[in-house]
């Protein structure tokens, strides 16, 4: 069953519809509406002009001119909101994932809902403050909303991708005239390209194993404008912003940037985050999801950058992520994904959490759920198929014998091969022996690739047709060419039902997430009085200890020291001295629970006196004191 789609906040829904084509209205098989920056702008605006815990925070400018804007979020509590532990999200650094952005938005609605007072969600907004931005790459964000829908991921900014000295010359563009920068299948005899034996729609790697030649190469749809014999190699696309941060940075490649944080867009998120050192736990919707494939952890080479976790904080992401899935099960959401779990270098998420020092997690939101379009029950197999004559492959229902093909990703009709059995040309034995390739190449990695590429084509045919684009002849000078298949940013805006409900999973447990941060508490204060007189002298003991689920620091963030210490300290008024210790005790990190930070000192002062004990840290708030000097 298809959840049906999840009403959004009203506030966030401002009016601004793109769907497939410019001019068309939006239906029912388009994709997720997402909005330009321009729009989501507005909303923050409108969010921070209704919303006294709001709080719009312009930090910068984009390559291409257009504003970063953040929005804090805190309500009234004991801290100020700098002071408390704060939760960091970041929509769409990649600039090609606008769900991320939407995920950010739908986070913020949640947050600051007009449905009358909620003491949980009034609690959590006095303990720990969030800041969100829900476009970090809008350049490269509103080019993928754009009439020609191009999913790139560069800003603005002029770059030389193939370095002949010339920028921007040669790149996509829409020969068709569909509304939509597509693909490209060029008639070429050393191509490396056919179509799908099952769907002639669907280009597919032509494989040895079964015989096939290559018909077609495959390019993004567009010309060679500069004539050097290659396609759309030096696109109007700048710096990748997510491959543009310090930690691991990818050089020399030109899309990273000359250096890191040449974007103006990096610069400037990270002088953002430093100045706010409370951030303690950061979530990117991006291109990756590290609780669905957890990155690795170990040891770090001496020679290279950390790219692993410790394993004191994998134990922190493994229990998040045990929450995580749980809450997608109930939404009905595919816990299957493709990509690795490891951060990209150069990315923001690597960054975040390598050198920031702050828990990190990377959600892409949504992947095609191809496990929907995967047959139920089991399907008819090869070698039950050489067991049957043709009368038993015929009692069968032909559905039976269609399920055999289309996993084995093998060609043929089955009513002309049902016919062929009936009619005793072809017997089973044969065409189990005329299918043994395929049901071989099928095990191979380039075999469940295609196969993954035929489940994804599957689910965009039957619930968002409009993504895949008839082949159309199109004119290029020396070539026989068409424009069409499968649009490039299908998987980055999936059917309305698919985006509500993954929005409304991802919202739930960043909520969940922001309740677990460290909270620092004082457990015991206890002032005794050992000797009374004008200066009497007294003991102070003090335990201090983490309220929240998560530990103060993470594993990283102590090794790399990058974060303060939890700090245990004595504010002493005039008159009040200390007879033993310092005024200070320090401990690199307290974890949830049991753990404690003790202090106990001596002190000499007059009675009336006072004494204020406070526990800080970065990114786990504080708590503290006042006590007066009493003689019994």
């Amino acid at each position: 069953m298809r959840p049906s789609l999840r009403a959004l906040a009203g506030a966030l829904l401002v009016p601004l519809v793109l769907g497939l084509h410019a001019s068309a209205e939006a239906h029912e098989t388009d994709p997720f509406v997402a909005r330009v920056t321009s729009a989501v702008h507005a909303q923050l605006q409108a969010w921070a002009q209704a919303h006294d815990a709001a709080e719009l925070q312009r930090y910068g400018e984009s390559a291409g001119g257009r504003p970063l804007i953040a929005l804090q979020v805190a309500g009234p509590g004991a801290l100020p909101p700098s002071q408390r532990p704060a939760l960091f999200v970041a929509g769409n650094a990649a600039g090609d994932r606008p769900l991320g952005s939407e995920a950010a938005l739908d986070l913020l609605g949640e947050l600051l809902k007009d449905e009358g007072p909620d003491p949980r969600r009034a609690a959590l907004l006095g303990q720990v403050t969030f800041y969100v931005v829900p476009v970090v790459n809008p350049d490269a964000h509103d080019a993928l909303l754009s009439p020609a829908r191009w999913d790139r991921r560069g800003n603005a900014s002029k770059l030389d991708h193939d370095r002949d000295g010339l920028v921007g010359e040669d790149g996509p563009e829409d020969l068709d005239g569909d509304g939509r920068v597509a693909w490209l299948r060029i008639e070429d005899e050393s191509g490396e390209w056919v179509a799908d034996p099952r769907d002639p729609r669907l280009l597919v790697r032509a494989a040895a194993a079964l015989g096939e030649q290559g018909r077609y190469r495959l390019e993004r749809e567009g010309r060679d404008d500069d004539g050097d014999g290659r396609f759309n190699e030096d696109p109007q696309s700048g710096i990748h912003v997510d491959r543009g941060f310090p930690h691991a940075f990818p050089y020399p490649s030109p899309e990273a940037g000359p250096w890191a944080s040449a974007a103006p867009e990096v610069k400037a998120l990270m002088d953002f985050l430093l100045a706010r050192r409370n951030v303690a736990l950061a979530v990117v919707f991006g291109e990756r999801n590290s609780l669905l494939k957890p990155p690795s952890a170990g040891k770090r080479p001496p020679d290279q950058a950390a790219k692993q976790w410790t394993q004191e904080d994998r134990a922190s992401l493994d229990a998040l992520a045990r929450r995580y899935r749980a809450l997608l099960e109930a939404r009905e959401q595919s816990l299957e994904r493709s990509a690795a779990g490891d951060f990209a270098g150069g990315s923001l998420s690597a960054w975040l959490y390598f050198q920031f020092g702050a828990l990190t997690l990377e959600l892409d939101v949504w992947e095609v759920p191809v496990h929907e379009m995967k047959p139920k029950g089991k399907p008819l197999g090869l070698g039950e198929l050489a067991k049957l004559d043709a009368a038993g492959v015929l009692a069968r229902p032909a559905e039976d014998l269609e399920g055999l093909l289309d996993a084995l990703g093998a060609p043929g009709e089955v009513e002309q091969l049902r016919a062929s059995l009936e009619a005793g040309r072809l017997s089973t034995a044969t065409l189990a022996k005329d299918l043994a390739p395929y049901a071989a190449f099928a095990k191979t990695p380039a075999g469940k690739a295609r196969a993954q590429a035929r489940l994804e084509h599957a689910f965009w045919t039957a619930h968002q047709p409009a993504a895949i684009t008839t082949w159309t002849r199109v004119e290029l000078p020396g070539e026989q060419a068409e424009a069409g298949g499968l649009a490039p940013w299908a998987a980055q805006l999936p059917p309305q039902d698919d985006a509500a409900e993954a929005l409304a999973a991802h919202t739930s447990f960043v909520l969940e997430a922001a309740q677990r941060l460290a909270r620092l508490e004082l457990r015991q204060v206890k002032l005794s009085a050992l000797h009374a007189g004008a200066e009497g002298v007294y003991r102070l003991e003090v335990v201090a200890g983490n309220a929240g689920r998560l530990p103060s620091h993470t594993g990283l963030a102590q090794l790399a020291r990058v974060r303060r210490p939890v700090r245990l300290e004595l504010e002493l008024s005039q008159g009040v001295h200390l007879v033993t210790g310092k005024r200070w005790k320090a401990k690199e990190s307290l974890e949830p629970g049991q753990e404690t930070l003790r202090g106990t000192w001596l002190l000499r002062g007059p009675p009336g006196a006072r004494v204020t004990v406070r526990v800080t840290s970065e990114q786990a708030g504080g708590a503290s004191k006042t006590l007066r000097l009493e003689q019994e």
